[in-house]
């Protein structure tokens, strides 16, 4: 079952998620995004490969590079 997300029309429908688990098993990624999260990172939290995940979600999310602009210069 997906989780309303893109097409519900809720405000907040189209806020990237990128999920934050330490259910690190294998398929785990592959169900939250089959939930309609964006991206996916599993404990232990390395910053790189997080920082990484947060930047191509928000660049395959954003259709003009706003929010990949502002979360760079953060």
């Amino acid at each position: 079952m997906a989780a309303p997300g893109w097409g519900s029309g809720e405000p907040w429908a189209q806020v990237p998620v990128v999920a934050l688990t330490a259910n690190a098993m294998g398929g785990e990624r592959e169900r939250c995004l089959q939930m309609g999260m964006q991206g996916y990172a599993s404990k232990p939290i390395r910053l790189p490969v997080l920082l990484e995940e947060i930047t191509r979600v928000l660049s395959e999310t954003s259709p003009d590079g706003d929010n990949l602009a502002s979360a760079q210069e953060r």
